[in-house]
């Protein structure tokens, strides 16, 4: 699993041609499946981006459920059980997905589960910034969380670094210089079994900086982070690039092959059922606000592939159902139009052009 993890080159599928209503697509995992076709009527290019998208999701569902049978054995507080024979659907090929059997539980350490959390925080940055006048003007900045400690001593440091990053943000907000979100890392030193706490802040700019302020806007960074190791990486490129898996992949099977050392980082970033885990990944600043105003307002961000772009859309409204009235295997009547998904809201650049 972690071989097809690594693997460079794009996922390969064959898409065979319709037929009484359906495509058979043939997958690398030498996987055959019916897709309907009235999924893709409208854009027949998203089938081929829906199953490279199924495939690239597929290595890591597995190393999903490899790590998360290690925690289970060790905690049995990995999945959380369906109650009521819950199930989903999927409405492409129409098969089950999940029955009311197990499913693992939103903890960070599970990859499928942190792909899961990070979507919507890089999708609303995303229109975030690319609303903001001032957006394309983003950076990037790695600051340390100070010397390396042990498994046991990681919750004080992430307490730690925490109050540094409210230092920073506090020091540069003076400067017209907002921090929007941090992230957190911790690489694995498997010589002295010890980690080193790394956070990755995103900043904006609210103003120009001038030539002359910048060494004391670097000056600002080396004082607010108590002299640790911080660094300006330049531009935000890709938001994804700063909002990380909180191990790099040769940690992560370095600490797989020792469980009971795995199982205690596990519960240090995750959390048990006992105590919450920390706040890896936290917006701040503006962002934070707009997307309290987000959710306030009844709208959500989404992925649209027709325009490449993340846009914001209403939330759909599901139809309300009497529960009690409804008996097993009575069919519920289709969305009306009132209660069907809205247009997409266009970015503002797309409006002025």
């Amino acid at each position: 699993v972690r071989d097809a993890w690594r693997r460079a080159d794009s996922p390969t599928v064959s898409i065979q041609a319709l037929k009484a209503g359906a495509y058979t697509v043939q997958s690398v995992f030498a996987d055959r499946l019916q897709v309907a076709a009235d999924r893709f009527a409208d854009a027949p290019q998203k089938l081929h981006s829906w199953c490279a998208a199924r495939e690239n999701r597929r290595p890591v569902r597995g190393l999903t459920e490899e790590i998360a049978a290690i925690l289970e054995a060790a905690t049995g507080d990995s999945y959380r059980r369906a109650s009521d024979g819950a199930a989903l659907i999927d409405l492409v090929t129409g098969d089950v997905v999940e029955g009311a059997a197990e499913r693992w539980k939103r903890r960070i350490i599970l990859p499928a589960a942190w792909s899961e959390m990070r979507g919507p925080v890089c999708r609303d940055l995303q229109a975030f910034l690319s609303d903001h006048p001032r957006g394309p003007y983003a950076r990037y900045i790695v600051m340390t969380g100070g010397p390396r400690v042990t498994v046991d001593e990681l919750p004080e440091a992430f307490d730690a670094v925490r109050r540094r990053v409210k230092r920073v943000a506090e020091a540069l907000r003076e400067m017209g210089i907002d921090v929007l979100m941090r992230s957190t890392e911790v690489p694995f030193d498997p010589e002295t079994m010890t980690y080193h706490v790394h956070v990755n802040l995103i900043v904006l700019p609210c103003r120009y900086i001038k030539p002359s302020r910048w060494q004391a806007y670097l000056k600002a960074l080396r004082s607010a982070n108590e002299g640790y190791w911080i660094k300006d990486n330049g531009r935000l490129g890709d938001v994804q690039e700063a909002v990380k898996y909180c191990l790099k992949g040769e940690d992560l099977e370095c600490l797989m092959q020792r469980p009971a050392d795995f199982v205690a980082f596990a519960k240090a970033v995750s959390g048990t059922a006992e105590r919450r885990g920390p706040k890896l990944v936290q917006p701040m600043g503006g962002f934070r606000e707009w997307r309290k105003a987000l959710e306030e307002s009844g709208r959500r961000t989404v992925w649209d592939s027709r325009r490449q772009a993340v846009v914001v859309v209403e939330k759909r409204k599901r139809p309300k159902v009497d529960r009690e009235a409804v008996e097993v295997g009575d069919t519920l009547d289709p969305p009306t139009a009132e209660h069907a998904p809205p247009a997409p809201t266009p970015p503002r650049s797309a409006r002025r052009r």
